[in-house]
């Protein structure tokens, strides 16, 4: 009971409390970001935290040693808008003329709860994401004339933008901008022989001779 009616330490136990509580708010208190959704797990649960789901703008980095409520791991994914670029993507036209072009897309994942299901990693669901969206712009570039896209690409910015949002859109991403720059021809057309139309002819009449005969037989 001395302890506890002990002014001296009543004193020196609130001062101690008062500045424990006040680093225990300034420095284990953690903000969420706009653009970040915190996946927290304890022994007890999953939460998620973040502005953009449900308003939970905050939480304690409570010690792993702590029972039950102690954090046992820590995932930060970023969402919002973000950009991805490739650099010298190679094409051939019509005419076998090699281009390379630059391209950057602005994506933006609006459903961060769905896209976290793909991996807990947020790099490693940007790389999957990458790794289709190359895959689109690699069969689509090759339906364009590269001459065209290096006088006008807006046209081939809106064609890409259309078939990339499918690919994106199992992301719960959402496709805002493409743009594409850079262009330059890095190889003329190969030398196609010119059609000798006299041998045509012939072979038409000769094949044309060929199936009278057969049907005479």
């Amino acid at each position: 009971m001395f302890l506890i009616e002990s002014p001296e330490i009543i004193l020196i136990f609130t001062i101690f409390f008062s500045i424990f509580l006040i680093f225990y708010v300034k420095f284990i208190r953690i903000m969420i970001p706009d653009d970040q959704i915190h996946i927290i797990k304890n022994k007890k649960n999953t939460m998620f935290f973040g502005k953009s789901i449900n308003r939970r703008e905050y939480y304690y980095n409570v010690p792993s040693w702590v029972p039950v409520y102690g954090i046992e791991e820590k995932i930060f994914f970023r969402w919002g808008e973000f950009e991805i670029s490739f650099e010298n993507i190679k094409y051939n036209n019509l005419y076998k003329e090699t281009f390379e072009s630059d391209i950057k897309i602005s994506i933006k994942i609006h459903e961060p709860l769905k896209t976290i299901r793909f991996s807990k990693s947020y790099e490693w669901v940007i790389a999957l994401l990458k790794r289709d969206i190359l895959l689109d712009i690699n069969k689509e570039m090759s339906r364009f004339d590269g001459n065209e896209i290096m006088e006008k690409s807006e046209e081939a910015n809106f064609t890409i933008k259309n078939t990339i949002s499918k690919t994106a859109g199992r992301y719960w991403a959402k496709i805002w901008n493409v743009k594409i720059y850079n262009t330059q021809k890095t190889s003329n057309k190969a030398d196609i022989p010119d059609f000798d139309l006299e041998k045509i002819s012939k072979l038409w009449e000769n094949a044309s001779k060929i199936n009278e005969l057969e049907i005479k037989l």
